[in-house]
């Protein structure tokens, strides 16, 4: 990322952090002339947990179903991650083409969260759209949604991502007894040179959204080599965690155990953290929450599903199996650009395809995929 553009992006920041964050816990964090933060970690945490503490809120994980893009994609913005190849050859009408490591800078110098209903995050399989919601989500943009199980959920031709990653392969590996938590300790050291936590946030979303995803996700493959060498979550309710688990995950519940009145400092800040679920989504949006505080957290690609599939459809305690039946048959669009005419802050914007002085128009062509589900 160019430097002249993280710096445009921090003073944008710093003028209008307040709206970003929406809410009065930012106003009072920010200080005329106050020096750096003795802690910042604790700044933050404090931050996060007093401005709704999302990680641990009935809003997390803000997935959005496919049927309702489909029904209502004219009120939203989407957002397309996906490599521009992908998204030429097949996209949701409309969805913009947007780096994954830009979709940031675009909410904040191209188009506005607030003008839209809301703003859904497209990528192959949910976890990468899940990863950057949940920073966005803790920066005060509570409008933004995943696309559940990515354009997988959308068209059969779209669905390879999903479908070559789901088996039963280390099933008979799995282990039954519970393990303990770890001790209380200290969280990560930042350093960010802040002086105010929301500026601590600001700095460190960027931070782990420049560098993407990559550096937050391992194959199950990885991990059952040697399971040692990681702290793993398991990120389910008790009654599923006893069916079966990765063996030396320690089960945490979703929604309640990641702040500081209760576990959130079990957790290792000098060991790899590996954080996992049913599909991957879910725990994309908790390690990117816990690579924002500075652990080395990283998300089981495809969750259980990768390892356990054929466990989950036939075991009835046990949900969220990936199979054809999660897979639509809605219409996709090939080319360059968005098509669509979009209601933007009650009002139909121009279509994106009327023509511009001296910009030729590139013809849409509409695409429907034979299967689906």
């Amino acid at each position: 990322m160019r430097k002249f553009n993280f710096i445009l992006i921090v003073l944008i920041a710093g003028v209008f952090s307040f709206f970003a964050c929406n809410n009065q816990a930012a106003q009072e964090e920010i200080v005329v002339g106050q020096t750096n933060l003795a802690n910042e970690s604790e700044a933050l945490v404090n931050f996060l947990e007093k401005s709704g503490d999302y990680i641990n809120s009935a809003e997390s994980p803000s997935l959005i179903d496919a049927n309702d893009v489909s029904e209502n994609g004219k009120k939203y913005l989407v957002l397309d991650i996906r490599i521009n190849e992908d998204y030429v050859a097949g996209h949701i009408d409309g969805a913009i083409n947007t780096p994954a490591n830009e979709v940031l800078q675009y909410l904040e110098l191209t188009e506005s969260a607030a003008a839209y209903e809301k703003v859904v995050i497209a990528c192959y399989s949910g976890q990468n759209a899940s990863y950057i919601t949940s920073v966005l989500r803790m920066l005060g943009y509570g409008n933004v949604y995943a696309l559940k199980f990515g354009m997988s959920s959308w068209n059969k031709a779209t669905a390879s991502h999903w479908l070559e990653n789901i088996s039963n392969k280390f099933v008979a590996q799995l282990e039954q007894n519970g393990n303990p938590k770890n001790a209380k300790s200290a969280l990560p050291q930042l350093n960010t040179e802040s002086a105010n936590a929301y500026d601590v946030l600001y700095k460190q979303a960027f931070k782990v959204l420049d560098e993407g995803l990559n550096p937050a996700k391992i194959k199950a493959e990885e991990v059952f080599a040697d399971p040692s060498k990681y702290y793993i979550i398991n990120y389910w309710p008790l009654e599923q965690y006893a069916v079966g688990h990765i063996p030396g995950a320690v089960q945490y519940q979703p929604k309640k155990t990641l702040a500081t009145s209760r576990d959130l400092t079990t957790l290792p800040s000098d060991k790899p953290i590996v954080v996992y679920c049913y599909t991957g989504q879910n725990a994309a949006f908790v390690t990117a929450f816990l690579r924002v505080l500075g652990y080395d957290a990283k998300v089981l690609l495809y969750g259980a599903n990768f390892f356990m599939n054929g466990k989950m459809k036939s075991d009835p305690i046990l949900g969220n199996a990936f199979s054809v039946e999660k897979i639509n048959n809605f219409p996709l669009t090939e080319g360059e650009e968005p098509s669509k005419m979009v209601v933007k802050a009650g009002l139909a914007s121009q279509k994106a395809d009327e023509p511009k002085a001296g910009v030729p128009v590139k013809k849409k062509k509409e695409v429907s995929e034979a299967g689906g589900c």
